[in-house]
């Protein structure tokens, strides 16, 4: 596992920034979903906090790091913690 990841520290500001710009988020949101299937199950890769997959009901996910993977979880966003080698 990577033991410095680049995300680690950054929780609380990524969720910051969707907060402060949920417009956007909401676009987002709504480009994403015209490309899902409509049936069947997914998964998020680099699933982060879980803010994107928690609202598009995806809810298994990989994430390499622990701090994001911990609010994922709280989300009800199950993850394996990977990263490609």
């Amino acid at each position: 596992m990577v033991e410095n990841n680049v995300f680690d520290g950054i929780v609380e500001s990524y969720e910051k920034w969707f907060k402060r710009n949920d417009k956007l988020l909401e676009s987002e949101l709504h480009a994403i979903k015209q490309m899902l299937p409509t049936k069947g199950k997914g998964i998020d890769i680099g699933v982060g906090t879980g803010i994107f997959a928690s609202r598009l009901e995806i809810m298994d996910g990989i994430e390499p790091s622990p701090q994001m993977a911990a609010v994922a979880r709280s989300r009800r966003v199950n993850f394996i913690e990977g990263v490609e080698l």
